[in-house]
């Protein structure tokens, strides 16, 4: 998925005529009479002019996805700035929800499901992705432990945020509650880093983890309409 870049271009020719010796003069009686100048060349009200038409284009565009993802404008210019990402990435940064939304309804037409929203085969059950206010605990490679806010989970891995600054790459170790009763441990892999926000690749998830993380994701799936398509939560894999 892409974000937005705006740039304004206008040819002006003022060098190259320069080179064979033609240049241009004239009297005016405002700073934007006979602008855009393509021959001799555009001035600084002009210039001025144009630059705040696209800065009101990029302002607007920022305000209509900090709506509409629920993302305070602030962290959408931080997203953005004319960058493009993978799907993964994007549905990690909470940014191609509606992306999301349209590759299951195809999933429903091409499983012919009649319940709920659509069948999710095995495959594509590991791409189901919570978004969450969690809080976490890091522990690094050196020992320090760093608190964390996960933003979103699916049963292979977390996006959170944290003041720390951490290296792609880095092993760490995770730990996060679900519910009162019920908290994830292991270790993870930084595999993505956008600032003070990183995705973390689960490395050694235990089978009862996995159990309780799928049962809770599975949860998280059926209240929002989606037929999984498991038979037992035991084996879960969303």
């Amino acid at each position: 998925t892409g974000s937005i870049g705006i740039f304004g271009i206008i040819p002006t020719f003022e060098n190259s005529l320069k080179k064979i010796g033609v240049t241009t003069d004239g009297v005016t009686t405002t700073p934007l009479s006979g602008q855009p100048d393509v021959v001799g060349g555009t001035n600084a009200a002009f210039d001025s002019v144009v630059q705040t038409t696209i800065e009101a284009g990029y302002r607007r565009f920022i305000t209509l996805v900090s709506t509409a993802r629920k993302l305070t404008p602030e962290r959408v210019d931080e997203i953005a700035q004319g960058r493009v990402w993978d799907g993964g990435t994007a549905r990690q940064l909470g940014i191609s929800r509606r992306t999301l939304t349209r590759k299951l309804q195809q999933y429903e037409k091409e499983n012919a499901s009649s319940v709920g929203l659509g069948c999710i085969n095995t495959d594509q059950q590991r791409y189901f992705r919570v978004a969450v206010h969690i809080p976490a605990d890091l522990q690094l490679d050196t020992g320090k432990r760093v608190a964390a806010e996960i933003n979103n989970v699916s049963i292979g891995g977390v996006a959170l945020s944290s003041q720390e600054t951490l290296n792609y790459g880095a092993k760490v170790q995770l730990c996060f509650g679900l519910n009162k009763t019920t908290s994830i441990a292991t270790s993870a892999e930084v595999v993505w880093v956008d600032g003070k926000r990183v995705g973390l690749r689960f490395m050694a998830l235990s089978a009862t983890a996995r159990r309780d993380l799928g049962q809770w994701l599975l949860q998280k799936a059926q209240s929002e309409g989606w037929d999984i398509g498991l038979a037992s939560t035991e084996t879960a894999t969303v």
